[in-house]
């Protein structure tokens, strides 16, 4: 099995010529003598523009990094069956351990099985802290963002304020969600990342 090749050092050679040839080493149980014992490949632009590498930092996208399949870490029947029955649940982990990559992974999932899932991370929302109309204001309005984005839905984006202005903070949130939920073409879920950020009376 030979050697990882650096990716940084690869983009460096590349930069000065189209292509280069870089050593990989053989281990020397894998050599049948030491004269064989390296190797030379040829790497250009299109193979450097392909290679992947680790992601230790928010989500991983299959094109850009190694990673195992997100929905491998959880049970995939159980939490269809939770949502089938309209249940509420918990996905609760360590950070950097891959949640908001299966909660991505879960959405997409989910679309492909007939549901109007949207992924939404309400993390900016914590600054609002004791504020709940500004919590409310942020929640929604990521709400309608990520919903266009992903569905091309534009209903929440489009009555959510509104929806504020006339009911306050303390209804707006369902209010906005049941009139949506009710305007879907299909079932509506949604998948809240970051929630336990917000603080004080935006939590509550």
């Amino acid at each position: 099995m030979r050697a990882t090749v650096d990716q940084r050092s690869l983009q460096a050679r590349l930069r000065a010529r189209p292509e280069c040839e870089v050593d990989t080493f053989v281990p020397e149980a894998h050599a049948p003598d030491r004269a064989n014992r390296s190797a030379s490949r040829t790497y250009g632009w299109a193979e450097i523009e392909t290679m992947r590498s680790f992601n230790t930092a928010g989500p991983v996208n299959p094109a850009d990094h190694y990673l195992i399949p997100p929905l491998s870490r959880i049970d995939p029947d159980e939490v269809l069956g939770l949502v089938r029955d309209k249940k509420y649940f918990v996905l609760h982990a360590p950070r950097q351990t891959g949640k908001t990559s299966a909660l991505l992974a879960l959405a997409e999932a989910l679309n492909e099985r007939g549901y109007h899932c949207v992924y939404v991370t309400v993390e900016t929302a914590r600054t609002a802290r004791d504020d709940v109309r500004q919590a409310m204001q942020v929640v929604l309005a990521a709400l309608g963002e990520a919903a266009e984005i992903a569905l091309g839905d534009r209903f929440l984006g489009e009555a959510w304020p509104d929806v504020l202005a006339r009911f306050g903070p303390n209804m707006a949130l369902r209010t906005a969600l049941r009139r949506w939920a009710e305007a879907a073409p299909r079932p509506l879920v949604l998948l809240i990342d970051e929630i336990d950020t917000l603080v004080g009376d935006s939590l509550l």
